[in-house]
Order: structure tokens, then sequence, then C-alpha cells
């Protein structure tokens, strides 16, 4: 078993946690983006003084009003870049969760019980062994074999994706 594969797996399996988080937070972000409406952008652009004695001529407001609608279309496209970076992220990375949650499904049931609760519900050995009625010999055996299977698989899967 590679080194590198098994230090993957292990990585994949203690920051599970965190990447469901942050998957959670990235469809968050998704459904509900900060934007600045197109109309308060021109209006913090365009500089209009009804005050008599205005130095601002015509001219000028027309040129910031053409800036401004410059920076709004702008801001737009900056606003369309980061949805699909953000798509892109949030792909990525339920791809990878989804991978490690199927692999963990094709081990053996005592095996996959084991991962899960040790690393995706972050359980200590002593509460599996109680709530398997197993000895702790059982539960170790059971994860090391478990990781083991989860390394051979990406290691099949490696040249497929690489």
């Amino acid at each position: 078993m590679s080194e590198q594969i098994k230090e993957k797996v292990l990585s994949l399996l203690k920051n599970y946690p965190e990447m469901s988080r942050r998957i959670a937070a990235l469809r968050y972000e998704l459904a509900h983006p900060v934007r600045v409406s197109p109309q308060e952008m021109l209006e913090a652009m365009v500089f209009h003084r009804g005050e008599e004695g205005s130095t601002a001529n015509t001219s000028d407001r027309d040129k910031t009003y053409r800036v401004a609608v410059h920076f709004r279309q702008k801001a737009e496209q900056i606003n369309r870049e980061a949805v699909r970076n953000t798509l892109a992220e949030l792909h990525e990375m339920e791809q990878e969760r989804d991978r490690l949650l199927r692999f963990i499904s094709l081990l053996d049931e005592r095996e996959a019980t084991v991962i899960r609760m040790a690393y995706l519900e972050r359980r200590k050995v002593a509460e599996i062994c109680g709530a398997l009625d197993v000895t702790e010999k059982t539960v170790l055996t059971a994860k090391k074999h478990g990781i083991a299977k989860l390394c051979e698989l990406y290691m099949l899967t490696a040249p497929i994706r690489a």
C-alpha cells in the first residue's frame, strides 16, 4: 500500500466533519449571495448636486454615469465569476466526499460501521465498543482493515482520476 494513498485516506477521514461544514457553508453562500444592487451602485457613483453653484457640469455627470455603468457591468462579471468559483469548489468537495462515502459503503459491514463511528461521528474506541458490544481489539482490527481496504480502493481508481 502506498504511504501517500494512506495519508490521503486518513486525511479525508479525519477532515470529514470539516469538509461537511465547508460544503454546507458553500451551499449557503450560493443560496444567499451578498450583492450590491445595480441601482445602489449607480447612486453611489453618480454625483448629482442639485445645489446652485454646483461645479459639476452636465458633461462631467455624463462621464461619471458611463463610468458607473461600466463599473456595474464589471461588478456583475465579478459576481458571476465568484459564483462559478464557488460552484467549482463545491463540486470538487462534494465529489471527494461522495467518493469517500461510496468506498466506505463497499467495506464489510463491521469495518464500515467502525470507520463511520470513529471518523465521521468522531466517537472514541470505548464508545464504539459499547455501541457494538465488541472488544477494543475487534474495533481496532476492523478500523485497521477498513483503512487498508479504503487505500486499496483509492489505489485502484488512482490511474482513472489522474
